[in-house]
């Protein structure tokens, strides 16, 4: 094993809470979004580890009655995180009843759509927000709009499974997902959080949603053109998602590699350890 992605590995046990998740820092408050991507990190290292075990447990602990996840303890309400526990459970291989209610309750989640009268006006004023709005992905929480991280992390998570549990509405959901990425794709050639052009102006990319949007977009690389990892600075949270999509796309890295020692940030770390050795959960099948 790698000096680096063992350092990472030990740092992520280490930081484990008691309740078997992790917050974003050491010492904080377990989230679902840092809990699977330790999870994810470990378990690919080691499945049978003791802190996969325990990271087991409190992520299905977590899951509410209506089928999804809540975010975090104190949160009793479903959110974007489900994609998060559905793409853990299809990493294990476990397509059983709760991966089944979460894949259910994802396809019901989507984005609110335009009220009518505001569809009606953009006929004859456009908006301010150039997209198209027919297009519905995912929101972060139940009735608001759609984004681009919930709706990478989302596709990624039915792509995973639609071989289990195909239906003519995961497929529609999937192919409007792809289409609201490549709608959203900023003039210079990556994705932000949400919209490409506002009031006129182009909209700058983050490495961190570009690295996300292609992620999901990884079977359908004809759909998009893309020749390389962007030569942008890249924060550390940027350097590690684009080292996962770099793994992906098989590119050469550039010369900026993740630092020699752990970050502080638990889930830096996690997506760290998790580009060093390939970005495998996150690896899909061409799809025809």
């Amino acid at each position: 094993m790698p000096a680096d992605l063992d350092h990472r590995l030990t740092f992520l046990e280490a930081s484990q809470n008691s309740d078997g998740g992790w917050g974003y820092f050491p010492g904080k408050q377990s989230w679902l979004e840092p809990t699977v991507y330790a999870l994810l990190a470990l378990h690919q290292a080691e499945p049978d580890a003791p802190a996969c075990a325990r990271a087991w447990k409190l992520l299905a602990s977590w899951q509410r009655p209506d089928g999804g996840w809540r975010p975090c303890a104190t949160v009793d309400r479903s959110s974007w995180v489900t994609a998060l526990a559905v793409l853990a459970l299809a990493g294990r291989n476990d397509f059983g009843q709760p991966l089944r209610r979460g894949v259910s309750w994802l396809l019901q989640s989507e984005g609110v759509p335009l009220p009518w009268m505001t569809r009606l006006l953009a006929r004859i004023q456009p908006l301010p927000i150039e997209m198209d709005h027919r297009l519905l992905g995912w929101p972060y929480f139940p009735g608001s709009t759609s984004w681009v991280e919930p709706t990478s992390l989302t596709m990624l998570a039915l792509k995973k499974v639609r071989r289990q549990h195909a239906s003519r509405m995961l497929n529609r959901r999937v192919e409007t997902g792809e289409k609201l990425l490549l709608d959203r794709r900023c003039s210079d050639g990556g994705w932000n959080y949400g919209n490409r052009r506002v009031l006129g102006q182009d909209m700058e990319s983050f490495p961190e949603m570009t690295a996300l949007a292609l992620i999901a977009l990884q079977d359908r690389i004809g759909s998009v053109d893309v020749d390389g990892e962007p030569d942008v600075r890249l924060s550390a949270l940027g350097r590690a998602w684009m080292g996962i999509a770099s793994s992906l796309y098989g590119w050469k890295r550039r010369e900026e590699t993740p630092a020699a020692a752990p970050q502080h940030d638990l889930m830096v770390s996690a997506l760290e350890a998790l580009a060093i050795s390939g970005g495998m959960p996150f690896r899909l099948e061409a799809h025809t």
